[in-house]
C-alpha cells in the first residue's frame, strides 16, 4: 500500500531539503528541479515562499549574531543541531554534585544569545528553583555542586546563520 504524505509533512520535508541545499551553496531552482516529479512535488511559486521564508529566518539570526559581542562566544564553540528548539539557543552545563563520581547534564533555553555568565547565572537559579519533591526525586537534595563546566551551546539550524558556520567551522 501506498502511503500519501499529508501537507504538513510535505513541508517538514521540504524544509529540511532546502536547509541541506543552501548550506551546500545550491540556489532555489536547482533545488527545485531535484524535487519536481517526486513524491515532494510543489507548485515553483509555492516551492520558492518556502524558500524565502527559510532564507528570511536565517538572515534574521545572521543580522542578530553579527552584532555580537566576543563575550557572548563560548570557548567550546557551538552545536549547530538539527532538533526542533523550544527557542534559538540551548544552553547545557555539566554539573558535579557533592559524593557523585559522574556529573549529570541539565540546559536552559534562551531566545538571545547570553554571556557564559549570565548562563551559568541562569543554571544555578534554574537549579536552586526546583521544589524539594523534585530535588529529592533525582537525588540531589542537600547534595552541594563541587562544579559546573559549561558544555558547547546548542543553536537550531533553523536559527543557524550562516556566520557561525565561518565562525566555527560547521
Amino acid at each position: 500500500m501506498v502511503e500519501i504524505l499529508g501537507r504538513e509533512q510535505k513541508i517538514k520535508l521540504l524544509q529540511t531539503f532546502i536547509r541541506r541545499g543552501l548550506s551546500e551553496g545550491l540556489s532555489a531552482t536547482r533545488m527545485y528541479e531535484q524535487i519536481r516529479g517526486t513524491a515532494l512535488g510543489i507548485r515553483k511559486k509555492d516551492f520558492l515562499d518556502l524558500v524565502r521564508g527559510i532564507r528570511g529566518v536565517q538572515k534574521k539570526a545572521e543580522d542578530t549574531i553579527k552584532y555580537t559581542r566576543t563575550e557572548y562566544l563560548f570557548p567550546k564553540g557551538v552545536d549547530v543541531v538539527d532538533w526542533d528548539l523550544k527557542r534559538p539557543f540551548l544552553y547545557r552545563f555539566s554539573v558535579l554534585f557533592e559524593g557523585e563520581e559522574k556529573p549529570r547534564l541539565f540546559s536552559t533555553y534562551s531566545d538571545r544569545p547570553m554571556l557564559v555568565r549570565d548562563a551559568l547565572e541562569s543554571a544555578l537559579s534554574t537549579i536552586e528553583g526546583w521544589s524539594e519533591g523534585y530535588k529529592e526525586e533525582i537525588d540531589i537534595l542537600g547534595k552541594d555542586i563541587v562544579s559546573i563546566d559549561i558544555l558547547a551551546p546548542a543553536v537550531s539550524r533553523e536559527f543557524s546563520p550562516s556566520w557561525l558556520k565561518r565562525r566555527f567551522g560547521f
